[in-house]
C-alpha cells in the first residue's frame, strides 16, 4: 500500500504486507516454524538483518496471542521509515485486545480510552482485526480494522450507523464517510468487457458475469 501523504514523491515508496499462513506460538517447535519471517522475509524487504531483540519481541507477540487469534499479515512500513514490523492479528475477541496488548508491553494512557472505544465499536462491528507495530517496544498507536460479517459491501446493513458514530466521535471526516458509503465494493475482472456501472449495483457477485468483490 502507498501513503497518500507521500503522493508528491516522484517515486513513491510502498509499505509491503506479506500474507502468511496463520502464525502463533503454542509450543517450542512453533518458534522454528515462524523464524522464516525474521530470518528471511523481513531482511529481504528491508535490506538489513532483524535484530535479536526485535526477533524476541516478535516471538513474544506470537506466544501471548489469546486462544483462536493468529497473525496473518506481517508488514514492513518502508514508506514511513519506521523500524520494526507491523503485525495484523485476526480472530481476536474485542474483550481480549487490551489484556493482550498489556501482556506484550503496551501501556494505556490511564484513562481506559481504548476499552471504551472497543465497547462502542463492538455494537457496530462483529469482526475486528488488530494492527500493532513492534520494534524495541510496542508502539502506543494501534489500528482497529473493522468488518460487518458476512461482508456484503454496499449491500451490508449497519454501515450507515457505524459511520455516523465515527463521524460523531471525530474519528472519520464526513466527506470520507460519504465516499466510502457510496463505494460499490466491486471490480471488473475481465477488462475486455465494456464498462457499465449499472452492473455493479445489484449484487456484490453477479452470477455468470465478470464482476466480483474487492
Amino acid at each position: 500500500e502507498f501513503d497518500t501523504a507521500n503522493e508528491d514523491i516522484k517515486t513513491p515508496v510502498p509499505n509491503i504486507f506479506l500474507q502468511t499462513v496463520p502464525l502463533r506460538i503454542d509450543t517450542p517447535e512453533d518458534i522454528e516454524k515462524c523464524m522464516w519471517v525474521t530470518r528471511n522475509a523481513i531482511p529481504i524487504l528491508t535490506g538489513s538483518k532483524v535484530s535479536e531483540k526485535l526477533e524476541k519481541k516478535f516471538f513474544n507477540a506470537l506466544e501471548k496471542l489469546p486462544k483462536g487469534a493468529s497473525v496473518f499479515h506481517v508488514a514492513s512500513m518502508l514508506a514511513r521509515g519506521s523500524e520494526g514490523m507491523r503485525l495484523i492479528i485476526k480472530r481476536i475477541k474485542p474483550e481480549d485486545i487490551v489484556p493482550y496488548l498489556e501482556s506484550i508491553g503496551w501501556k494505556d494512557n490511564g484513562e481506559n480510552e481504548l476499552t471504551a472505544l472497543l465497547n462502542d465499536i463492538k455494537r457496530f462491528s462483529n469482526c475486528i482485526r488488530l494492527h500493532i507495530n513492534i520494534s524495541d517496544h510496542v508502539d502506543p498507536k494501534i489500528g482497529l480494522e473493522c468488518f460487518i460479517s458476512p461482508d456484503k459491501y454496499h449491500e451490508g446493513e449497519g454501515w450507515n450507523e457505524f459511520f455516523n458514530y465515527l463521524v460523531s466521535k471525530n474519528i472519520c471526516l464526513p466527506h470520507l464517510s460519504s465516499a466510502l458509503l457510496a463505494f460499490p465494493g466491486v471490480i471488473q475482472e475481465d477488462q475486455t468487457e465494456e464498462f457499465s456501472f449499472d452492473s455493479y449495483m445489484p449484487s456484490v457477485k453477479k452470477e455468470g458475469t465478470n464482476f466480483s468483490n474487492a
